[in-house]
Parts: C-alpha cells; sequence; structure tokens
C-alpha cells in the first residue's frame, strides 16, 4: 500500500502554485527620497505580477504596492526608514488592496499627495489617513 500512495502523490507537489508568499501582516515605506516603495527589510516591495500588471493597464503610475489583511503603507517623510505613528498612510483590516503612486511633478521622488489610486477586493475594510 505505501508503493500505491507514493505513486498516487508523487507529482503532487510540482502542481501547487504558490499565491502570497508571506502569511503574517506586513509593513511597508513609500519613500520621500526616490520613487520606492520598500518593505520593513529595506527590500523593494513591488514588483510582483499582479504589481506589474497593474501598472501596465493604468497609464502613468510609477509604483503599485499590493497589501493583504493587517498590513500597514507608511510614507516616510522624513527619510529613517522606520515606520513612525504619524505617517500611515493606509491600513487593511480585511481583504486586500493595491495602493499606486504616481509622480505627478516628476521630481523622481513621492510626496503625500502622490498616492494616486486604491484598487480593492470585495470585503475591503480599512483606514486612509489623507486623500487619494
Amino acid at each position: 500500500m505505501k508503493s500505491r500512495q507514493s505513486s498516487r502523490f508523487a507529482n503532487f507537489n510540482s502542481r501547487l502554485e504558490i499565491l502570497e508568499n508571506r502569511i503574517a501582516p506586513a509593513t511597508f515605506l513609500v519613500t520621500s527620497t526616490g520613487l520606492s516603495i520598500l518593505d520593513s527589510s529595506g527590500n523593494d516591495a513591488t514588483g510582483a505580477s499582479n504589481e506589474n500588471a497593474v501598472e501596465d493597464l493604468i497609464f502613468g503610475n510609477d509604483a503599485v504596492v499590493f497589501l493583504a489583511t493587517g498590513d500597514k503603507l507608511y510614507f516616510d517623510a522624513n527619510g529613517n526608514l522606520k515606520a513612525d505613528v504619524k505617517e500611515i498612510l493606509l491600513t487593511v483590516s480585511t481583504g486586500n488592496a493595491m495602493a499606486i503612486f504616481t509622480d505627478l511633478d516628476r521630481d523622481l521622488r513621492f510626496s503625500r499627495r502622490e498616492f494616486t489610486g486604491l484598487l480593492t477586493s470585495g470585503g475591503f475594510g480599512g483606514t486612509v489617513n489623507g486623500s487619494v
């Protein structure tokens, strides 16, 4: 019977598709010194296939970041690369969202007013501090 189970499940792992590589809530920082959105480790948080698809569909945006339940997005106004409480832009309580940023004045850095769009899933709940 053991060999039967082994052959039955031999290719099971090859059919799995990773949909999301993180399971814990994340913190993201929109930099004020450039056109970057970073995770809490300082790595680029953009570039996933779904984010790239949105960038291709919506003309003129410069960065898109995917947020899931529990995630927080901060605008790093003072450039210290830390999630300061006064700098929070968006908290996702339920569902998913994509935050869109556009360098409107083309100065090669983001400002708070360049948070230009928010795509949300059904059942989205969250808090936006400021305007979109």
